[in-house]
């Protein structure tokens, strides 16, 4: 799965549990897979990092109300690949799975 397959599935499935705005998405190819989403959840903002070369998805997310821009991130955890992830970053990201 790349990234642009997994965050078309994680906003099909997302859609249905939790309210959630898009705040940036970028995807490169050519960059071993590079990509990464944003998203404001109940007033959180979590960022996605998908780095294909070392094969791991980083989640962070910023404290609650703050902008995105000018936001202070914490690492929440990072998960081995995209495949078979989408449960795990749903629950993370505070939905009912």
């Amino acid at each position: 799965m790349n990234f642009e397959e997994f965050r078309s599935h994680l906003e099909k499935e997302l859609i249905d549990k939790i309210q959630f705005e898009l705040q940036e998405y970028c995807y490169q190819p050519p960059s071993f897979g590079y990509g990464h989403l944003s998203y404001r959840i109940r007033g959180t903002n979590y960022k996605l990092t998908y780095d294909g070369r070392e094969k791991q998805l980083i989640i962070e997310a910023s404290e609650p109300h703050q902008k995105y821009l000018g936001a202070d991130w914490h690492k929440v955890t990072t998960l081995d690949g995209l495949d078979n992830q989408i449960e795990n970053v749903i629950r993370i990201l505070g939905g009912d799975v």
